[in-house]
């Protein structure tokens, strides 16, 4: 038997249980639906032999294994994250700069840096260079005035208010994408909350729901601050699984842009590559 078919058998095994163990667990929730889970959890338990004990066990563990495999898969996709290069024709046009000069223009006019993608701001450490360069005082009064001058000026290409959050943002460039995508996904539940009319039953009173920080509440007892938790971290998964779909898609189109057929034929970036 090949690993691949150990793989596919274990799987199997322990959906299996999964779904005889979810059939027992709904029959004697029903019962004891106003006990802790725990409790329940703990009443269940003892109606199992201990081989059945030692399967779930077992599963548990594998997905706690799968858990943190993914959590390092995702780590790697991240750090795989990086801005487009700009045209090679731009980078050499930057390179021959006066920087000095160049920042003396910025300064003055906020837009130059955002007019394109190939300007010297395209790379951080001319970023870095620039903040040295004005020293805090200077930096924090430009960075406010730059703000307006980018959200006021037509001229500027649409990406370029996307590009000077990326590039001023605390936390950097992703942590500033997060923050558009979640405030669309905000937008999309107001959207969706026109459509939606609900219906309080007895059974939703006591369906819980998880805050993100380790407690449950039962839709009864949820206050505002509660109900408004569960939208911050429903909106923050949304965000996150479209970050991946969109690491995908911009997979397919490297793919397709270099005419092969998966990632390991492209040339390998070292780590020592910078980030814009």
């Amino acid at each position: 038997m090949s690993r691949e078919d150990r793989d596919m058998k274990d799987w199997l095994r322990a959906y299996q249980l999964r779904q005889r163990l979810r059939d027992a667990i709904r029959k004697m929730e029903m019962s004891r639906r106003r006990q802790k889970d725990r409790t329940v959890a703990v009443a269940f338990l003892a109606t199992l032999d201990e081989a059945t004990r030692d399967e779930l066990a077992i599963a548990a563990i594998a997905d706690l294994v799968w858990d943190i495999r993914r959590e390092r898969q995702r780590a790697v996709e991240k750090a795989a994250e990086v801005q487009a290069p700009p045209a090679p024709h731009d980078v050499a046009k930057a390179a021959e700069a006066d920087l000095t000069t160049y920042f003396g223009r910025v300064l003055e006019d906020p837009t130059q840096a955002y007019s394109d993608t190939g300007t010297p701001f395209s790379q951080r450490r001319n970023r870095d260079k620039f903040r040295r360069w004005c020293g805090p005082e200077r930096f924090s009064e430009w960075l406010p005035r730059a703000r307006v001058a980018v959200d006021n000026t037509d001229e500027l290409p649409d990406y370029a208010r996307s590009l000077f959050d990326g590039d001023w943002h605390p936390d950097g460039p992703a942590a500033a994408a997060r923050e558009r995508h979640v405030a669309r996904m905000v937008d999309l539940i107001a959207e969706f909350r026109q459509e939606i009319r609900l219906e309080v039953t007895a059974e939703l009173l006591e369906t819980q729901f998880a805050l993100g920080d380790g407690r449950r509440v039962t839709w009864g007892e949820a206050t505002e601050a509660d109900h408004r938790k569960r939208i911050a971290l429903l909106s923050n998964n949304a965000a996150a699984n479209l970050e991946v779909a969109a690491r995908h898609e911009v997979a397919i189109q490297m793919l397709a842009d270099a005419g092969l057929s998966c990632l390991s034929e492209m040339p390998l970036v070292t780590a020592s590559h910078e980030a814009a």
